[in-house]
């Protein structure tokens, strides 16, 4: 009964600068909060100018004035298939941002956790950039998330940052994961080239590896502006974010494979239309005697409408085709073996809603896979008592059927509450 209360509070008041998707055609089912889903007037991205005064530092400051602290105290509850989990963190994040003469603008950000269940303590840096800028070329090496294409939600393109998994949500506006990578961007008139590198490999394996965990990703991606829009080119050399198991050995594999991609945005009477679409070649498929390398096509359409600064409205289908549709492959369910379907597809809805001083956000989705075996319901929302304090809270609600993928999630319920103050 609470839930279904929430669920309704969830409808009435909506928004927020985030949404949550899941991915249906993944090797692994992945949850994921968007990042762009905002209330700017802008209508594609522009790269942020590291010259920006907020980035700007007095010399007269002291130390302590370059750095910028919360605490968050949260509540975590989770049901995932028949395993609950019930836990209370108490969450302090450091952040700063400074200029060093001769070398560039240092930014970073850590969380400190500690759970007080367990009572144990973790600790990871989220952010940490050395940023620069020549001229027409600008540099940046550290640890950072780096999103590729257009379509918020869809993994499609955007494959280089950390798969976040459904069983770890965050609470609306806390710091995601992030990868140590290096690139150097180009400007050129009304075009934009940037090349990154991988500087470690984070491939998640659900099961014990084999692979060798050497080697570096690299990409390069090219935009170029159109009227009221943006169309952007991409390459690749890539490993999985999850390992793929051979269901022979028992043991999970994560070889490299290729991306060739595009995608574009553009402003169509006040609807911000929205494509990717990717070919991954050499990506690892298993069936009954070993391991094959395959082709896979992945494409999402997203569309999306704000009819004023306080709603915004989001639509994304997204599909996945693998090229050798004739051949059988399987993964590792959560009792049997389960048929790897060569065609998939995916949906979801979101529509989010703030007052006009933005005290208060809130956001409602929801979506499924294209075949009807399974449906999730999530929201969020931010509540600011003043400048320096917001309450935030998330749930999701996830069923799924026996012959679908993600059925060890079915039944899946999961609920945050959290208190959060600035310094």
């Amino acid at each position: 009964m609470a839930l279904i209360v929430l669920t309704l509070i969830f409808s009435f008041s909506a928004s927020s600068e985030e949404i949550v998707e899941v991915d249906f055609f993944e090797d692994e089912i992945e949850l994921e909060l968007e990042e762009n889903f905002d209330f700017s007037d802008e209508i594609y991205p522009k790269d942020a100018d590291i010259n920006d005064d907020k980035n700007s530092v007095d010399n007269g400051n002291s130390i302590l004035d370059l750095v910028q602290s919360s605490i968050t105290v949260g509540s975590f509850n989770s049901q995932i298939f028949n395993t609950r989990e019930s836990k209370s963190a108490f969450i302090i994040n450091l952040s700063s941002s400074s200029e060093i003469p001769s070398v560039g603008f240092v930014d970073v950000s850590a969380n400190v956790s500690i759970d007080t269940e367990k009572r144990n303590l973790t600790n990871e840096i989220t952010h940490f950039t050395i940023q620069n800028s020549i001229k027409n070329i600008k540099w940046k090496i550290g640890k950072f998330r780096k999103s590729w294409g257009d379509v918020e939600g869809s993994l499609a393109l955007n494959t280089i940052n950390p798969a976040d998994s459904l069983l770890n949500q965050p609470l609306p506006g806390m710091d995601q994961s992030s990868r140590w990578l290096a690139e150097i961007s180009f400007f050129t008139g009304k075009s934009t080239s940037d090349f990154f590198i991988s500087l470690n490999r984070d491939t998640v394996h659900a099961v014990n590896s084999n692979s060798n965990n050497s080697g570096s990703e690299f990409g390069l991606k090219s935009s170029f502006d159109i009227e009221k829009g943006q169309v952007s080119f991409y390459l690749a050399s890539l490993f999985p974010r999850m390992g793929t198991v051979d269901i022979n050995s028992g043991l999970s594999h994560s070889n490299r494979y290729n991306l060739i991609g595009v995608s574009a945005h553009k402003d169509v009477n006040h609807y911000l239309l929205k494509f990717d679409l990717a070919k991954k070649v050499n990506l690892n498929k298993s069936t009954f005697s070993n391991l094959r390398k395959g082709s896979r096509i992945d494409g999402a359409l997203g569309v999306e409408y704000a009819p004023s600064y306080y709603d915004k409205w989001f639509f994304k289908l997204e599909g996945s085709m693998w090229e050798d549709s004739i051949k059988s492959y399987y993964i590792t369910g959560s009792s049997d073996l389960l048929a790897e379907e060569s065609k998939s597809s995916s949906y979801s809805f979101a529509y989010s809603r703030n007052t006009s001083n933005d005290k208060l956000i809130n956001t409602i989705s929801f979506g499924g896979n294209g075949n009807g075996n399974s449906f999730y319901l999530a929201g969020e929302t931010t509540y600011s008592i003043s400048d320096h304090t917001k309450v935030k809270a998330n749930f999701l609600l996830f069923e799924a059927k026996p012959d679908d993928l993600a059925y060890e999630y079915d039944k899946s319920r999961l609920i945050n509450f959290g208190w959060t103050r600035y310094f």
